[in-house]
């Protein structure tokens, strides 16, 4: 049990934030040290007020006895009006003195009886006895009287007797006590000076720990907004850095677009070469052998198809890589869909690929530059019939184009889906799809720069390409593209 409620306060002391565990790291070393100077302070100045109580007795009773010997106040008829009025003196000078008792001895008894007194003795009282007091002594005890700890101070009345002829005889008696003088002094005094210092030094140890604290938490707090500061400034810069690592590889992009358009013109350039004598030298042979041979001229009228498409995809990459029209036009989005179609069937009749459409025809045309348009579609009907192709098993497969008028706010534009039956894509690949050179193909077989260069086009015209997909099944790509001044030109 004890050992939960440890882990139990461990687990709430690791949720507290830095400012915190240092406040309470604060108080849990300088309250102690505070308090410890409080107590300190207490045990000294206590003892040293208590010796100069017991001093101040000391001292009322030694000059006392000395003033009886000095002035023979004992030897004469008066001695106790005499010595009450020296001790009413010393009560009225010194406060802390509650009680001054003078006691002298009996020639005839040999006792120190009491002599004079502050306080108001019965008649009883006056012939009590004080023990013999050879020297000076001390004693810290309760005083019955008033009920209070008091130094009791015991100081002895010497006399020395000269020889009768001292002027003769140098030597002098040994002193010989005559009497006692007794000093009661109340210390009520140190331990009101004790609580007020002690109070003192908890009341400014408690002071100088606030401000002590709050000067450090101002500190800390400090401290601390410099380092979120700081930690801002560096997060700051691993975003400038990044941006600046982007910029580099765009332009590291553009420039392999640019090497790669530069190929793709050649390679279209030097294949239309050949191409073209093919094509001439296939009419020549058709011309030639018509009237002979009947069923060649027909075979020789499917080659001249077969190359005669081959001749349009080249003059498709050649457009491509042309520098287009820049010069926005109406189209019909279906017509550009039912364009591309054509150019890719030759492999969707080799992978016996089912096409299905499912278009709305009361779609309006959209003002974009046509190239452009093919482009993105040619590119996303090519990587849906890769998919296909890559797909393991006999089945039939398919490839469904939709489009549907779509409205975003108070914007309306077109929203056109292909979706098709091929392997998909794993998902942690969708997140890198459309960055540049990322392929799922293989070697040889893609650039990975087609989805790149679908979705900057789009956004070109401030549309948007979406991807979704689910591995071994299907994967689906949507366009969203604004009419936005389309619209507008087909009204105008």
């Amino acid at each position: 049990m004890i050992k939960k409620e440890e882990m139990g306060i461990r687990n709430r002391l690791r949720k507290l934030d830095l400012r915190a565990k240092i406040s309470l790291a604060l108080i849990a070393v300088l309250l102690p040290v505070f308090t410890l100077l409080g107590f300190s302070a207490h045990l000294f100045i206590r003892p040293t007020l208590l010796r100069e109580i017991e001093q101040i007795g000391v001292s009322a009773g030694k000059t006392l006895a000395t003033e009886i010997v000095a002035r023979r106040l004992l030897q004469k008829t008066d001695r106790e009006r005499l010595i009450e009025s020296r001790v009413r003196e010393f009560l009225y000078l010194q406060p802390n003195i509650r009680r001054i008792e003078v006691f002298a001895r009996d020639p005839s008894s040999g006792k120190n009886l009491l002599v004079a007194s502050s306080i108001e003795e019965d008649p009883e009282d006056v012939k009590f006895e004080a023990p013999d007091v050879t020297k000076i002594t001390t004693e810290l005890k309760e005083e019955p009287e008033v009920g209070e700890r008091g130094w009791d101070v015991w100081v002895p009345i010497l006399s020395v007797n000269s020889a009768v002829e001292p002027k003769r005889d140098l030597k002098l008696t040994e002193p010989k006590p005559v009497g006692a003088v007794r000093v009661v002094v109340s210390i009520n005094l140190v331990s009101r000076l004790a609580r007020i210092s002690s109070n003192i030094s908890m009341i400014g140890g408690a002071i100088g720990l606030i401000l002590l604290f709050f000067l450090l938490n101002g500190a800390l707090r400090k401290t601390i907004e410099n380092d979120r500061k700081l930690r801002e400034a560096e997060k700051e810069n691993l975003v400038l850095s990044e941006q600046l690592h982007e910029v580099e590889r765009n332009l590291l992009n553009l420039e392999k677009f640019a090497i790669l358009g530069q190929l793709t013109a050649t390679f279209a350039h030097e294949i239309g070469t050949p191409l073209n004598a093919i094509g001439g030298h296939l009419a020549l042979l058709k011309e030639e052998t018509a009237p002979k041979l009947p069923q060649a001229s027909d075979r020789i009228g499917i080659i001249e198809g077969q190359v005669a498409k081959i001749a349009g995809i080249v003059r498709g990459f050649l457009q491509n890589t042309s520098k287009p029209d820049s010069q926005k036009q109406l189209v019909d989005p279906h017509q550009i869909v039912e364009k591309t179609l054509s150019i890719v069937r030759p492999r969707v009749e080799s992978l016996g690929v089912q096409i299905e459409r499912d278009f709305d025809r009361s779609l309006g045309p959209i003002r974009i530059v046509p190239v452009d348009f093919e482009q993105i579609l040619l590119n996303l009907v090519n990587n849906s019939l890769d998919s296909i192709r890559m797909k393991n098993g006999n089945e039939n497969h398919r490839l469904k184009l939709s489009t549907r008028v779509k409205k975003n706010g108070v914007e309306e534009g077109i929203e056109m889906r292909i979706r098709d039956t091929g392997e998909g894509i794993e998902p942690d690949d969708l997140e890198r799809v459309f960055q540049p050179f990322f392929t799922t193909k293989g070697p040889g077989e893609g650039t990975g720069l087609g989805l790149s260069i679908c979705r900057d086009l789009l956004k070109k015209y401030g549309g948007r390409l979406g991807i979704a997909s689910k591995r071994g099944e299907w994967t689906e790509v949507v366009l969203d593209i604004p009419y936005r001044s389309g619209r507008e030109g087909a009204e105008g």
